[in-house]
């Protein structure tokens, strides 16, 4: 596992995934006019976002898992005497793989192909305290736009990876709406 802060991210986005842009406010969104997304809420039990998480990474694009990226944007939300446990155990768990860096210093870990348990603990711990983020699958051809209101929005690259995505994840009932429906409608 590497760490990031949040100018590397920016750099890291920009050169191994060419398709994808960040706005100003470091947003991701694929290049393409055409927005092919939909949402997901996040379960409120901790076992079922934990299986919702492994199958958001487990879906490769009919490739063997590769690593990703998981950047951390608001992680400061909630109690703090709760969300200290997460926090310890994120930092702990980057602690396990070499690096020192904080949360707050280094928001952004990128994830190598064997690294699969690591992303998932990273990605389960975000939807359950409620923090906002992008997860980046190497493969897959999507991202997710992770909401603080226990809401997910996958973002895809083309038609058919949006139609595979909907067809791996159809058990957490993900709504097909585009992105920006989806904002106007003030998810």
């Amino acid at each position: 596992m590497e760490v990031l802060t949040t100018d590397e991210a920016r750099r890291w986005c920009k050169r191994d995934f060419g398709s994808l842009r960040l706005t100003n406010e470091d947003r991701l969104y694929y290049r393409s006019r055409r927005r092919l997304g939909f949402m997901i809420r996040i379960p409120a039990e901790f076992r079922k976002m934990a299986f919702l998480s492994h199958d958001l990474l487990s879906f490769t694009g009919g490739h063997d898992f590769e690593g990703g990226l998981l950047w951390l944007q608001r992680w400061d939300i909630g109690a703090n005497r709760i969300i200290r446990v997460g926090w310890q155990t994120l930092e702990n768990i980057r602690r396990a793989h070499g690096s020192m860096q904080s949360l707050e210093v280094a928001p952004v870990q990128v994830f190598r192909s064997d690294e699969f348990n690591d992303f998932h603990a990273f990605l389960l711990y975000t939807m359950a305290y409620e923090w906002s983020g992008f997860m980046l699958p190497r493969n897959g051809g999507f991202f997710l736009d992770i909401r603080a209101s226990s809401r997910l929005f996958c973002m895809t690259e083309t038609p058919e990876v949006r139609k595979n995505l909907l067809e791996h994840l159809k058990t957490w009932d993900p709504k097909p709406e585009d992105h920006a429906s989806l904002i106007r409608q003030g998810c």
